[in-house]
């Protein structure tokens, strides 16, 4: 560009106009000056706003930090056994009125972890080994509950406390029966739990025996029981909260 504004004005001189030439040069020089210097100004403002977000992108605060492993959480159990080699079995068959048997039933918690108390559930169903007799007068067929209340309970002990003393006669029989103690269930529950770990035994005895109207205290007829049986079932449940 100064190239050809040479020549322009050595042109214009020629003809008795430098003075307009002079002007138009100037002009073009503000213009390049001005806007050379909005491009060093653009340029330096580029590098200034660069400078500032990578700054701000590798700025940062000091930290430190540490771990603690082996936080653990893990349920414990609740294992109730019932020690066999400490234990039997009520076994009356072919039974009379009077006929008696008993069974202890030793309780551990082989669990980890500490129950609250035991609840003690008492069931039975009808089992009918024999047939009935011949002679109508004997033959009356009796389901389970009515047999159950021909059976009376001699002895109810858990841990040596005697629960039979909460059971009531209900069916006023004259005797506390099976089917007194199955339908109170409240009066064998909050008993006392075995400690975790097998360490100690707590113990349940269960007495009964066929009842008879010779006693003075049996109300019933119990030629009625001829040939009628039930089989018994204990449900232990050990419990680990007191609201169970």
């Amino acid at each position: 560009m100064s190239s050809n504004l040479s020549h322009e004005k050595l042109w214009y001189s020629l003809s008795g106009k430098f003075k307009c030439k002079c002007d138009i040069v100037w002009s073009m020089r503000i213009k390049e000056t001005l806007f050379g210097g909005k491009r060093k100004f653009a340029l330096v403002a580029l590098v200034v706003i660069g400078a500032i977000l990578l700054a701000m992108g590798t700025y940062s605060f000091w930290t430190d930090s540490e771990s603690a492993p082996g936080n653990t959480v893990e349920a414990g159990t609740l294992d109730l056994s019932i020690d066999e080699s400490a234990s039997d079995t009520i076994s009356l068959t072919n039974a009379q009125p009077g006929d008696t048997d008993s069974a202890t039933f030793a309780l551990q918690n082989v669990g980890s972890t500490e129950a609250d108390h035991v609840e003690v559930d008492l069931n039975f169903n009808e089992n009918d080994i024999q047939d009935e007799p011949a002679d109508a007068d004997l033959s009356t067929e009796l389901n389970a509950q009515e047999t159950a209340a021909m059976i009376e309970v001699t002895d109810f002990t858990y841990d040596g406390t005697d629960l039979l003393g909460n059971v009531s006669d209900q069916n006023g029989n004259g005797i506390v029966d099976l089917a007194d103690v199955q339908s109170q269930a409240g009066s064998t529950d909050n008993l006392t739990a075995p400690s975790a770990g097998g360490s100690d035994t707590t113990e349940l005895m269960l007495g009964v025996q066929i009842a008879n109207d010779n006693d003075g205290s049996f109300t019933g007829t119990d030629e009625d029981i001829m040939a009628d049986g039930v089989d018994i079932t204990l449900d232990f449940t050990l419990n680990q909260d007191a609201s169970q």
